[in-house]
């Protein structure tokens, strides 16, 4: 125990020796939050370029069902698909993250056309991600209140000759429509630029810890610091052990100096307010897992370079490919569904919806209990292999 206290005084001295890498550490993510959030400002008013999938279920089983998902398929850029069942799990499913959205035609969907009144309330159900940009969110409530509206308006006309366009089904206001975000009612929360900009280079900054672990660490073999260690019979246990606990505060540091620019600084300067959500220990969990992977990345990375340069290029590269494909470059929400899939791929992405269950979906912290798992699980995974290696070695 007293070996890994003193490791990690000396890394902590290190650290305070090179405030000017802990300046740039902690600044530039910084400004770039705040930059980005600033600058793209609006920016998720795109159209639909495609055509978005988006699960039906109907409980109705009526014509008039059928003749509402035909005229909503009609729609550009939005094709419901049928499923089987009774639609419970759908917006469970929505609320996880696992869907973007669903829809759920209720059974009084022909009365409500014939008469105009909703015997239970609402007769279709739309859940939406609040992960998903504002425009899409609000073009699927636009085609759902279109659709409704076509049936009332042609039902009205065969009802009463000669009264054509005339005809009004109501303002989209009074349509029998309930739109559910996440797994709760609909709180106004819509996504923006600083709820994507923070937690996705939040992570992004996290995982670039591994620049100033890999210098210090080859500088060290380079100085001949390493071979000492060896000499002295030192395990390879509590040479990383000293690096982990101060790279873990720099990270929890980061974390916490990011959050607070979305919160508060952000707002001030004209961008768009970062809600906390309501879990500051799903927030310190879903850091911790981020922060564990990034240093077991960053050790393993360290000893297998055989130079800063190398381990710096090496490292650079992984990340900006592991943020274009995890969705911290270009949002998940505007990517191609078939380039999604490959998104699961990057550990960025899991602390991305890690964060995004605590930002955006108000999830209590038992909902980032599995990407948390999963990011310390690849952490201890690379610390292992970097153990090995560096134990080989000697």
């Amino acid at each position: 125990m007293r070996r890994l206290l003193s490791a990690t005084e000396k890394e902590l001295r290190v650290l305070r020796r090179d405030w000017q890498g802990l300046v740039v550490l902690f600044a530039l993510p910084a400004v770039f939050i705040l930059t980005m959030s600033l600058a793209l400002k609006g920016s998720f008013e795109e159209r639909l370029s495609e055509s978005v999938s988006v699960p039906l279920a109907d409980l109705s089983g009526t014509p008039t069902a059928q003749l509402f998902i035909d005229t909503l398929r009609q729609t550009d850029g939005i094709h419901p698909e049928r499923i089987e069942g009774d639609g419970e799990g759908l917006g469970a499913a929505v609320a996880s993250g696992r869907l973007s959205y669903a829809i759920v035609v209720r059974p009084g969907l022909a009365e409500w056309v014939e008469s105009g009144r909703a015997p239970d309330g609402a007769v279709v159900e739309l859940f939406v991600d609040p992960a998903i940009t504002a425009f899409r969110r609000t073009a699927l409530e636009m085609a759902v209140a279109r659709a409704l509206q076509t049936l009332r308006v042609e039902r009205l006309i065969a009802a009463t000759p000669g009264l054509g366009m005339a005809a009004s089904a109501g303002s989209a206001a009074e349509l029998p429509v309930a739109v559910t975000s996440g797994g709760g009612a609909r709180t106004g929360r819509l996504p923006n630029a600083v709820q994507q900009n923070v937690p996705a280079w939040l992570v992004f900054a996290m995982f670039f810890v591994v620049i100033p672990i890999s210098t210090v660490f080859i500088v060290e073999r380079q100085q001949g610091s390493a071979q000492r260690l060896k000499l002295m019979n030192v395990p390879s246990g509590v040479v990383f052990g000293g690096k982990i606990l101060p790279y873990y505060l720099v990270n929890m540091a980061q974390m916490g100096i990011m959050l607070a620019v979305g919160a508060w600084l952000v707002p001030l300067l004209g961008g768009d307010r970062l809600s906390l959500g309501g879990s500051s220990v799903g927030l310190w969990l879903i850091g911790s897992g981020t922060s564990i992977a990034a240093i077991g990345y960053a050790l393993l990375i360290s000893v297998m370079a055989g130079t800063t340069v190398q381990a710096t290029t090496f490292a650079g590269v992984a990340n900006l490919v592991m943020g274009a494909v995890g969705g911290v470059m270009v949002p998940k929400a505007v990517m191609a569904p078939d380039v999604q899939a490959f998104t699961v791929l990057s550990p960025m992405s899991w602390g991305l919806e890690g964060f995004w269950d605590i930002l955006l979906r108000d999830r209590g912290w038992q909902a980032v209990l599995p990407e948390t798992a999963a990011l310390a699980a690849l952490g201890v995974l690379c610390l292992v292999l970097a153990a090995k290696r560096f134990t080989s070695e000697r």
